[in-house]
């Protein structure tokens, strides 16, 4: 199978959240990328092509920052909602952070 994304994914365990009238929706991400973010929801009451604002967990922090993401699509499975979110406006410092936590990560793991 070909893989066609532009960038490569690492793994993560980091946090995710939106906040939608007084309700909050807290994620764990599977995976991140320079554009990209799959994660799983418990709830999810959002549709695909819809802009949301989040809050994603910075590493190592109980800090989460906010960003404006695309729902790109979402399905059910076992263990909750599986969502993929376009990034269109996380600040680059976070986003390199971020990928630079994932990164040391997956280098472990090879260790």
């Amino acid at each position: 199978m070909e893989e066609r994304r532009k960038f490569l994914r690492f793994s993560s365990s980091l946090m995710i959240r939106i906040e939608k009238e007084n309700e909050i929706f807290q994620g764990r991400i599977k995976d991140f990328s320079r554009w990209g973010i799959r994660c799983i929801f418990d709830n999810f009451d959002f549709s695909e092509k819809e802009i949301v604002n989040f809050k994603i967990q910075r590493p190592n922090r109980d800090i989460f920052i906010p960003f404006r993401g695309e729902i790109v699509w979402k399905k059910e499975t076992e263990e909750g909602w599986e969502v993929g979110i376009n990034i269109k406006n996380l600040l680059s410092s976070v986003k390199s952070e971020i990928l630079e936590f994932c990164y040391q990560n997956w280098v472990r793991s090879f260790q």
